[in-house]
């Protein structure tokens, strides 16, 4: 009798030490159902998104993010769809010290994709960059979108025949995706790059 008491309590420290976990694994499904929702439901139109935030384009400068080595090429070998890409990237570890100011340049070390990925965590910008390579070894177009209020940037990728958002954290949702998209600015792609006309 005492042995089987024994183990009931076993089990039920095991079951309240696994709450936690348990716990974890629900919110990281749930940001990810929001993120694919959000991706399934959006459609941008970039040359509109150009226009209605009075952007310019200029020479292009920042590629040197968006660099590659053979472990972006493996993630992207790896990550066979983009839903696999957008999980990955929203479990890839939040980093919420910024290694620099939010009007970044990518001629710093820190910013590269491949720096981001040795480091194994980012903020949203670098998260962005770090998809957004990815997406690049996988032949799909992306940019960084910025929110200058917020501070916030997220990924869009050109797929099905329209602009959608890839979420890198989970700071946006269903609710408030369409206040973001309409205070957004680009920030970069591979080829260009696009500044708010000031």
């Amino acid at each position: 009798m005492e042995n089987s008491n024994i183990i009931v309590f076993l089990m039920l420290i095991i079951g309240i030490l696994s709450i936690p976990i348990v716990a974890e694994k629900i919110d990281n499904y749930s940001e990810y159902r929001k993120a694919i929702y959000l991706f399934e439901n959006n459609e941008y139109d970039l040359q509109e998104l150009i226009e209605k935030n009075n952007l310019t384009e200029q020479e292009p400068l920042m590629s040197y993010c968006f660099d590659t080595n053979e472990k972006i090429k493996e993630l992207a070998k790896n990550l066979t769809t983009v839903y696999e890409v957008q999980r990955w990237i929203l479990e890839f570890p939040y980093n919420d010290i910024p290694t620099y100011i939010f009007e970044f340049k990518c001629q710093q070390p820190q910013v590269k994709a491949t720096e981001i990925l040795k480091n194994g965590k980012g903020n949203c910008v670098e998260k962005s960059i770090l998809v957004c390579s990815i997406f690049y070894e996988k032949n799909i177009s992306c940019y960084i979108i910025s929110n200058n209020k917020l501070n916030h940037s997220i990924s869009i990728i050109y797929y099905n025949n329209a602009w959608r958002p890839i979420l890198t954290t989970g700071y946006i949702n269903k609710n408030n995706i369409n206040k973001f998209m309409n205070s957004l600015f680009l920030i970069e792609s591979k080829n260009e790059r696009y500044f708010r006309n000031i």
